[in-house]
């Protein structure tokens, strides 16, 4: 965070939010191009849907993860994830 908030951060992230790349997955690719001045050229942006297409949700089955798994509680996770939680609540991002 300290890195992201000492530099000119737009040339270096574009914040994404998770449901929104569920949603919509290309157009969410759309948006980080355009937050570049780039534009998805025809061809790149039928190469991403192909690759939609061929790669559904699901394809290699559902994985379902537990924090404690992998010696993770919701504290530990807060204490080193606090900073960034906050950051995306201002953006919207997390509510």
């Amino acid at each position: 965070m300290t890195f992201r908030q000492d530099q000119d951060h737009e040339k270096f992230f574009t914040d994404v939010s998770y449901p929104k790349l569920l949603a919509n997955p290309l157009k969410v690719m759309e948006n980080i191009y355009a937050a570049r001045g780039e534009k998805i050229s025809k061809e790149l942006m039928a190469d991403f849907q192909a690759t939609n297409l061929k790669n559904p949700k699901g394809k290699y089955g559902n994985h379902h993860y537990n924090l404690l798994e992998f010696g993770i509680d919701h504290q530990y996770l807060h204490h080193f994830t606090a900073d960034y939680q906050e950051y995306q609540q201002v953006l919207g991002v997390l509510k």
